[in-house]
């Protein structure tokens, strides 16, 4: 996926490109969120290739649960867990999740809970915690299956510039281009990569 232009047409085109995903975002309205609607759109349509049974999505900053639906929507097969360390948040996303039975809200930082993952990989990993930290956030990488996805939300040089730079830092270090690219007119992105097969993060 790589689309960019302003806000409406990006809209229009993720709108063509996945008709579910409006009503997806029309069940989560009035629920808390920090993301265009081009994104919401976006997510919709990539969560919603791990719609399967055997298929797990690991989403890091849940806030009040927004993203987490959209996805919940999208892969409803697929088992979700969500990670925010603040318990007043993690509880008002457990209330707007309360209706999906296949996601999970723990309150854990992403890198406490990674000292003691030993699950299975991951198929999508949606990263959107402490921008600030994100460097702490990129090992969750060696979870992720060749072929998943992971995600990153908030690319934007003038607002997130510690996001910016790291993930233009991986993809030259590694020399690993975006496979998703969407940025509007003003400079607000969102991107991710695929994992190949063989490929480490050190």
């Amino acid at each position: 996926m790589n689309l960019t232009g302003n806000a409406d047409k990006l809209v229009r085109n993720l709108r063509t490109l996945c008709p579910p995903a409006s009503a997806a975002l029309l069940n989560s309205r009035g629920t808390k969120c920090q993301m265009y609607e081009y994104q919401a759109l976006a997510l919709y349509k990539l969560a919603s290739d791990y719609n399967t049974t055997a298929s797990s999505i690991l989403e890091i900053g849940t806030l009040a649960g927004y993203s987490a639906s959209i996805m919940a929507q999208a892969a409803p097969k697929a088992i979700i867990t969500t990670l925010n360390p603040a318990s007043w948040e993690a509880d008002e996303a457990r209330h707007n999740l309360y209706q999906y039975k296949n996601v999970t809200v723990l309150e854990h930082y992403s890198w406490d809970y990674l000292e003691v993952y030993g699950g299975a990989q991951f198929d999508m990993i949606f990263v959107d915690g402490d921008h600030n930290r994100i460097a702490r956030d990129l090992p969750w990488f060696k979870h992720l299956r060749p072929g998943g996805m992971m995600l990153f939300h908030d690319y934007s040089e003038h607002k997130s510039g510690i996001v910016f730079a790291r993930l233009n830092e991986i993809a030259n270090k590694y020399d690993h281009p975006f496979d998703v690219y969407l940025m509007d007119a003003d400079g607000n992105g969102m991107v991710g990569f695929y994992k190949r097969d063989g490929e480490v993060w050190e």
